[in-house]
């Protein structure tokens, strides 16, 4: 982090500008000001600056991929990302803030591998109203295709401090055996299988607690067939077949 301030001592506000923060390839800027008008209060006015992010400096931030080939990944897309908070904070009482990262049109391919992670589409919501953080409401999903075999998954949440209310599901198919055509596993690693999802489910976290199954409403399924997965130092793994259904009045 390179951060110079404006600081106003007698009034207790800082102001920042021409500012960077960098992690992994990350390199963003915090515009805005924060006061401090009382000792357990804090008024600030700040927003995210993100203009020269690109898709590729996003995937610098996981770790599997970060720290594996990253110089050998060439990734696209249109990405927008942005950030804003304001308000007072005090105690359990924070500010407003909303944050938004979308990408559209996304492409991911390592070098010396035979095929792409194409059509990725992904969309992270979060917003809040001033006020106790229970108030949060956020949203995600995620798209992409593998040889032009599509898969998605998407989740909402609210209420995540009193009783986490959510709202998820996952649809398509998953060849296992062609991660390896696209994530550089090494040859230590034998992975295989499908995994194939049509399922959405909602409900409480509290009703799930209390095993009070009857309540968390769903449907469709999830099958995993011919699965392996062999790694060196870990426990082998094999699962002929799983398959669970899910139904308004059922799970089997």
């Amino acid at each position: 982090a390179n951060i110079n301030i404006d600081a106003d001592l007698e009034n207790s506000k800082f102001i920042l500008k021409e500012n960077v923060i960098a992690l992994n390839a990350i390199k963003l800027a915090i515009d805005g000001w924060a006061a401090l008008p009382d000792d357990d209060i804090i008024d600030m006015d700040l927003s995210l600056n993100s203009s020269t992010i690109k898709f590729k400096d996003i995937l610098s931030m996981i770790p599997a991929i970060y720290q594996n080939s990253f110089e050998d990944l060439t990734a696209t897309g249109d990405l927008k990302l942005g950030a804003d908070i304001k308000g007072v904070m005090t105690g359990d009482y924070l500010p407003e803030f909303n944050v938004t990262l979308t990408v559209n049109n996304g492409k991911m391919a390592y070098e010396g591998l035979p095929k792409t992670i194409d059509d990725i589409k992904l969309n992270i919501n979060a917003t809040h109203p001033q006020g106790d953080l229970d108030m949060t409401k956020a949203n995600a999903s995620l798209a992409f295709s593998i040889a032009n075999n599509p898969f998605s998954v998407s989740a909402k949440i609210s209420t995540p401090i009193s009783d986490l209310n959510f709202d998820a599901g996952a649809k398509g198919v998953l060849n296992l055996g062609m991660i390896k055509e696209v994530y550089p596993l090494g040859d230590s690693i034998d992975i295989n299988g499908t995994f194939n999802a049509d399922l959405n489910f909602k409900g409480k976290l509290s009703d799930i607690e209390k095993e009070r199954y009857e309540k968390i409403t769903g449907e469709g399924f999830l099958n995993i067939t011919d699965m392996i997965y062999n790694q060196p130092g870990l426990p082998e793994v094999l699962i002929n077949k799983f398959a669970v259904t899910v139904s308004t009045k059922s799970l089997a």
